[in-house]
């Protein structure tokens, strides 16, 4: 039961990102910071944010992103850097870099 309320806050949070329904800068900033701290959010949920043209979100998604210990995360940025608009490609390359490099 319990793990179904944070799947649920996890969708919460995810869904009002994607569909940009803050309406201050304020919550944006607190949604940004719930998602970096969600613990089971997929790369998978993430990487489509990659695409937004908001800066504080793209960093938000970057530090979740790090935070994911996925064995594949570099294949799956990779494959997402293909389908991605021209934003989300730089961003996607950017966070790349910083990755230890016996992953890349």
């Amino acid at each position: 039961m319990l793990s179904g309320l944070f799947r649920s806050d996890e969708r919460a949070v995810l869904e009002a990102i994607r569909n940009r329904t803050y309406h201050t800068q304020e919550e944006r900033n607190e949604l940004c910071a719930r998602l970096e701290k969600l613990e089971r959010v997929r790369l998978h949920d993430l990487l489509p944010l990659a695409n937004t043209p908001d800066t504080a979100v793209r960093a938000s998604v970057g530090r979740a992103i790090l935070r994911i210990t996925d064995a594949n995360r570099v294949t799956l940025i990779l494959e997402a850097i293909t389908t991605s608009t021209e934003i989300g490609q730089r961003f996607l390359r950017k966070l790349l870099s910083v990755f230890p490099t016996d992953e890349v």
